[in-house]
């Protein structure tokens, strides 16, 4: 039979073994430091990718205002792949992330609108900034709820009646709804009370045109 330590074929096959064996654990090593980098920079990232979702959902749900606005992800995607191509370079990271996402959201509301009827670009732009200022954390929920649905279906705590001065224009149901806004939002604590003391000033500003541009 011979002796196993005399069979160089034996032994040079071991040693190619051992060889491989040590090679293939440097590259596991190098690859998994590589895949480390590689998630650090993605996560650098992530912010641009939230945008991208963000703006995609509003795209997308334009389809609920009208069936002619039908936009499809891959559509979305080559946009959104010309837009990382296309923004200003940086060296710096955060400067980096900023042009993206600038450059990602007046793009994507650029392209899109030029496909929107005119009483509709308003209400996309509306949209955008909301839904970009909602997953900020900049509007409140319950700010946010009662602009979409005001009172309705909600427990409203029983308060006193419109103040006088205040019948006219804005009534027992209104002063309701302001009494439930300063219960649930904190940016209008102490509404009913500014209310009550200078209703002139109010009723000027609720009977405004624009009055987002009043004083």
């Amino acid at each position: 039979e011979g002796n196993i330590l005399d069979d160089e074929v034996l032994i040079n096959t071991l040693n190619n073994s051992k060889l491989t064996s040590s090679v293939i654990s440097k590259r596991v090593e190098e690859a998994e430091v590589t895949e480390k980098a590689i998630n650090e920079a993605r996560e650098g990232y992530r912010v641009v990718a939230n945008r991208g979702s963000i703006l995609y959902f509003v795209v997308a749900n334009l389809g609920l205002i009208g069936h002619m606005y039908q936009y499809s992800l891959s559509y979305f995607v080559r946009m959104f792949n010309h837009c990382i191509d296309a923004a200003e370079k940086s060296e710096e990271l955060e400067e980096r992330l900023r042009n993206l996402n600038d450059y990602i959201t007046l793009f994507m509301y650029q392209n899109v609108c030029r496909g929107l009827f005119e009483e509709h670009k308003l209400m996309f732009s509306f949209l955008m900034c909301t839904s970009i200022e909602r997953a900020a954390g900049a509007i409140d929920v319950a700010e946010w709820n009662f602009v979409l649905r005001g009172t309705a279906g909600l427990s409203v705590t029983p308060s006193r009646g419109a103040p006088e001065g205040c019948e006219a224009w804005l009534g027992d149901d209104r002063w309701q709804q302001l009494a439930f806004l300063q219960d649930n939002v904190p940016n209008f604590d102490g509404l009913l009370d500014a209310v009550a003391t200078d209703p002139a000033a109010f009723e000027a500003f609720a009977r405004h045109e624009t009055p987002e541009s009043a004083p």
